[in-house]
């Protein structure tokens, strides 16, 4: 019975590091097809040189809507811009600085939460709407993610 139950855990030993292997090279497969670079439909990359002459995207992505993705640097922000698969341009989303906000909106955040510290800015352009800023900041100790237009009007 000794040498039966020995030669299991033997048997066992030697499968368990095949198949972990084998398990290992799977998920890296899987990583890198994640990874892979995507190249945008024709269509996509002209409207972004329409839109954007200056630039040079450093990378596209589609998104699980069918739309396509762009990442880029203008004026020393990192922005992304979603345009349809038929080269529709859907929306540009901006990170700013703080001193890049326009004063009535740093004005109007500091009368409506005195005190509070801005932690990250995003200037979105829609097609569909007029552009705003998505604001968080930190007030009496909590997060809070708020929106405002160019006039300063705040929206929670």
């Amino acid at each position: 019975m000794k040498k039966l139950s020995l030669l299991l855990l033997l048997a066992g030993a030697a499968i368990l590091p095949a198949s972990a292997q084998k398990h290992s090279s799977h998920s890296k497969k899987k990583h890198m097809a994640i990874a892979k670079v995507e190249k945008a439909p024709d269509a996509v990359t002209q409207a972004f040189q329409q839109k954007y002459s200056s630039v040079t995207p450093e990378s596209w992505h589609k998104m699980a809507s069918g739309d396509w993705y762009a990442n880029f640097n203008e004026d020393s922000s990192a922005s992304k811009s979603e345009f349809t698969p038929d080269g529709q341009w859907v929306a540009t989303r901006t990170a700013l600085s703080s001193a890049q906000l326009p004063d009535t909106v740093t004005n109007a955040i500091q009368q409506k939460y005195p005190g509070a510290t801005i932690s990250q800015i995003t200037h979105v352009e829609r097609s569909d709407v007029a552009p705003y800023y998505e604001i968080s900041l930190q007030a009496n100790g909590a997060e809070k993610n708020v929106l405002a237009n160019n006039s300063g009007t705040i929206t929670e």
